[in-house]
Parts: structure tokens; sequence; C-alpha cells
């Protein structure tokens, strides 16, 4: 969980290149606690849904990997 930040911030602006890196996201933040989820504006059943497509309202639209 050490390069969250930057997991995040390449996956929600450039997009997931590869299954792989989608599996990695989900595991790094389920791990997180609630609390932090929701710093990042995510409820823990939203996980997959915002790695792969963004942050409803939040992240501009992408393509499903």
């Amino acid at each position: 969980m050490k390069d969250i930040k930057s997991l995040l911030s390449n996956l929600f602006s450039f997009g997931a290149n590869s299954k792989s890196e989608i599996r990695r996201a989900v595991a790094e933040l389920q791990a997180m606690n609630d609390r932090e989820l929701n710093d990042l504006g995510l409820s823990r059943s939203d996980i997959e849904y915002a790695v792969i497509h963004g942050r409803a309202g939040i992240d501009a639209p992408r393509k499903a990997a």
C-alpha cells in the first residue's frame, strides 16, 4: 500500500492497461479500511467498478480494459 497514491493516479488518469494491474489495484484498495476508501470517494462495493471505469462523477469516463 506504500504507493497507493501513484497507483490510483495512474489508473484514474491513464486507465488500467492490463488485467494484472486491475487485480493489483483492486487488492490494494480492498486492503484499505472504510475510512481511507471514503477519503478517496469510494465505498467497498464500488472498488472494482472504480478501478475499471473510474469513480462516477469524479474521473473522466474511460473504456473497460
